[in-house]
């Protein structure tokens, strides 16, 4: 870290831990007042365990796709600013351990 860093800088903090073969396992972006919708492109990541979006100002709906991430055991999306319906998908995050949206 230089002191040129500073200015790269996007006051974004969180953490995203990848896998021994670089496959993301959580994001974790709570508390950053991130603005805007959750990407259909999340169901991608289909080696993600935990996602943990609460506290910021996401809006729109939830991601059908995110119901192609079976391996996800933990969500976290409460008090944002999500509306519409809890997709049906997520009936397929069978081991899914913790889910929590309230506060949307």
């Amino acid at each position: 870290y230089g002191e040129r860093d500073d200015q790269y800088s996007s006051g974004i903090f969180g953490v995203c831990n990848c896998s021994v073969d670089d496959k993301v396992t959580s994001i974790r972006l709570g508390y950053n007042s991130l603005v805007g919708t959750i990407p259909s492109e999340l169901g991608q990541l289909e080696e993600l365990e935990t996602i943990d979006l609460r506290l910021n100002r996401l809006s729109g709906t939830i991601p059908s796709e995110m119901g192609n991430l079976v391996k996800l055991t933990e969500l976290y999306l409460e008090f944002n600013s999500l509306t519409g319906t809890i997709p049906s998908s997520l009936g397929k995050l069978v081991d899914l351990e913790r889910m929590f949206l309230h506060n949307n």
